[in-house]
């Protein structure tokens, strides 16, 4: 199957999604807010590529869960990337959201309990401001095979640049 093909704004969005990602776990590796907050442990899955259900049709998504209080996913067009596995730390994580939700100027879209989940609507990175977030109908979601291509293609372009 031929991949759509992709666009100078799908590259745009993939590397903004990347920057945020990378931002994540620098942040968890060097975060300390006076001492009263320390990410002791962030599993990278940065190397995976998203699950094609879920997919945006403009802007990101960020997930975060109760479960630990940390960031763990990012909603895409093409599809959930989960980023991380789980993390734990020492003091009070709401410290570390906060700057987080701070620096994307994010704010809070959904709130899931009883599925462990709050998912963010992401509005910027640095400077950049990004589109509102709005999720893909299902009936006009891409195929798997279809984000995958995409995906890999644009971790391809990803390369060069890094």
């Amino acid at each position: 199957m031929n991949s759509p093909l992709l666009t100078p704004a799908d590259l745009g969005l993939f590397l903004v999604a990347r920057q945020i990602v990378n931002m994540i776990f620098t942040m968890a590796k060097e975060y300390t807010f006076d001492g009263k907050c320390e990410i002791t442990f962030f599993e990278d899955w940065r190397h995976t590529g998203p699950s094609c259900p879920s997919q945006t049709e403009q802007g990101l998504y960020l997930s975060l869960s109760y479960h630990g209080g940390l960031p763990d996913a990012l909603y895409t067009p093409w599809g959930k990337w989960d980023f991380s596995g789980g993390g734990s730390s020492k003091g009070n994580t709401s410290l570390f959201v906060e700057d987080i939700v701070q620096r994307l100027g994010a704010i809070m879209s959904r709130d899931y309990p009883e599925l462990d989940v709050r998912i963010y609507e992401i509005h910027k990175m640095g400077n950049l401001t990004l589109p509102r977030p709005k999720m893909r109908e299902v009936e006009k979601r891409d195929d798997y095979q279809v984000c995958r291509s995409q995906w890999r293609e644009l971790s391809e372009m990803y390369a060069t640049f890094t």
